[in-house]
């Protein structure tokens, strides 16, 4: 049997979000007990509940300790990024500014050579469908010249249907009843095609 995919969207009865928040927190908090043990890493985990109540899970001996750790790593990178944006310049000597402004040209170089490929594939990608709208603008044109050809007569003989509906031969049988008592009918419809030069030489 094939298990129906749950969609994804707020399940409105309290009792039913109630018993899949239980569920599913169980199931992040155990998740994130394997990720520790398999790969050797500190996992901290908040979870909030609908109505405020706290849940946590860490790998470590205690949660302050995995926010102790990520707010310094924060600050980190705070303090590496920060003069790559202009600020905090007055602490670095010459020597780091020197640094700091090849490490600008580098990415800088970095950046034009990227937009510049991306404008390359753009390019292309651009060149390619006008090729294909001129190959089908082109296709669609000659369909419409050999179209108008056919319907002036220029295009060699075209088929016609001769004079009007009256003008069908008609030839219409019903047979007697059969053996078996089964009417037996047959119908055959005779139309006559000429070519625009038949045509042509009866109007003449």
């Amino acid at each position: 049997m094939v298990r129906q995919k749950t969609e994804i969207k707020k399940i409105e009865n309290s009792a039913a979000r109630q018993v899949a928040f239980s569920k599913r927190r169980r199931g992040l908090f155990k998740k994130g007990k394997e990720l520790s043990t398999l790969c050797n890493s500190q996992i901290g985990l908040v979870v909030f509940s609908s109505t405020g109540k706290l849940y946590e899970y860490a790998s470590t001996s205690s949660m302050s300790d995995a926010f102790q750790r990520h707010r310094i790593h924060t600050e980190e990178i705070d303090q590496v990024s920060a003069p790559l944006q202009g600020t905090e310049l007055e602490q670095l000597d010459l020597e780091d500014l020197v640094r700091l402004e090849r490490q600008l040209e580098g990415s800088l170089a970095l950046v034009k050579q990227t937009k510049g490929e991306v404008l390359d594939e753009l390019t292309a990608s651009l060149k390619r469908k006008e090729l294909l709208l001129t190959e089908e603008n082109n296709r669609l044109q000659q369909n419409a010249e050999a179209y108008a050809r056919d319907s002036s007569g220029e295009g060699g003989p075209v088929l016609k249907l001769k004079g009007s509906f009256e003008s069908i031969n008609s030839h219409c049988c019903v047979a007697e009843t059969g053996s078996q008592g089964n009417p037996i009918s047959s119908v055959s419809l005779q139309l006559r095609l000429t070519s625009k030069a038949e045509t042509e030489q009866n109007g003449a």
